[in-house]
């Protein structure tokens, strides 16, 4: 697997919390907090724990501070994608 840039890790983490920040605004924290939860545990229970903590998107949508050297991954694969879930709750 590929390395990720620096350039392309910092770039993905401001157009994710963007997105996130626009969804709380939209919704609200409360919403946010119940629209979201299922959807996390329904992605550790599918990948686990380990591929979880290693994919960025994960960290910025439950609010958790991304690290660089241990990020694998930007997002989860194809309909999993929390870049995309995110973005549907702003419809």
């Amino acid at each position: 697997m590929e390395k990720l840039s620096k350039e392309m890790f910092e770039k993905e983490v401001c157009r994710l919390k963007n997105i996130r920040s626009e969804v709380i605004k939209k919704i609200g924290s409360a919403n946010y907090n119940e629209k979201t939860i299922q959807h996390f545990f329904s992605l550790i229970r599918k990948y686990g724990n380990s591929f979880c903590l290693g994919t960025l998107s994960y960290h910025i949508a439950i609010i958790s501070t991304p690290d660089f050297d241990r990020t694998e991954r930007l997002d989860f694969p194809g309909e999993d994608s929390l870049g995309n879930f995110l973005s549907n709750l702003l419809e």
